[in-house]
């Protein structure tokens, strides 16, 4: 098989792990803290990628109203990690197909990356936890000096540690965030449809590829520069009207 694109960059919850068990049941423990109600896995979906404090500003919201986040919420982040720091791998599993795929993909030479609004540490925890140290060239998750997606810059960061450019370059995630980053770097997209949202968030971004099972990633791969020499057709044309 012959790959056309040289690396595949990847975000984490709802893309390579399944991590709403561990999530779930951290964003409870910390409620559970304040007295309010718990959350349920439908809602955790929602609530997640957009890193934590964006998550515990929404599951405060929604159990407590305001006036528990603007008292709570700085509490609740330190907890929530603290909490995270014990419970990250709590139920958490690959996708069916994921493990295949990515080694596929590092045996035929691409570079591997995995972009993630998680903390940098717990990244690391889930990454080495179920994929071993040596198959992913960098993983970047939240550090005090990064900023949280869908900014680009650190997506575009990656890119130049591989020495590539973003039209090289892959990026595969299940969320609207996801495919803001993949916009912001002008890097192509493919949106993982066995993720925490669905099609329909997805198709609103109108990514190059919408993939049904992490298998799909290597036929991607194999019709990328048709499908950028098809954009580029599609965009003189568009230009001549």
């Amino acid at each position: 098989m012959f790959f056309q694109c040289k690396a595949v960059i990847f975000d984490l919850d709802g893309t390579l792990l399944d991590t709403i068990p561990a999530i779930l049941k951290t964003c409870n423990l910390t409620l559970q803290k304040y007295s309010l109600p718990p959350l349920d896995a439908t809602l955790a979906k929602k609530f997640v990628g957009d890193g934590v404090a964006k998550l515990v500003e929404r599951f405060l919201l929604h159990a407590g109203g305001m006036d528990a986040y603007h008292s709570l919420f700085q509490d609740a982040c330190q907890t929530y990690l603290a909490l995270f720091a014990q419970f990250c791998m709590d139920g958490v599993t690959p996708y069916p197909g994921i493990q295949d795929t990515l080694h596929a993909l590092h045996n035929a030479g691409l570079r591997l990356g995995v972009l993630t609004n998680k903390p940098q540490e717990r990244a690391e925890d889930n990454i080495f936890g179920f994929f071993g140290e040596g198959l992913f060239d960098a993983i970047y998750g939240i550090t005090g000096s990064r900023i949280p997606k869908p900014d680009a810059v650190a997506l575009l960061d990656m890119v130049k540690q591989f020495r590539l450019t973003p039209a090289d370059c892959l990026y595969v995630g299940d969320t609207n965030t996801d495919m803001q980053t993949a916009r912001n770097a002008s890097m192509p997209k493919a949106g993982a449809l066995w993720g925490f949202r669905g099609r329909t968030e997805l198709e609103c971004f109108r990514p190059e590829f919408l993939l049904e099972h992490p298998q799909e990633i290597l036929a991607a791969c194999t019709s990328f520069e048709t499908c950028q020499k098809r954009d580029e057709v599609k965009s003189q044309a568009d230009g001549r009207f």
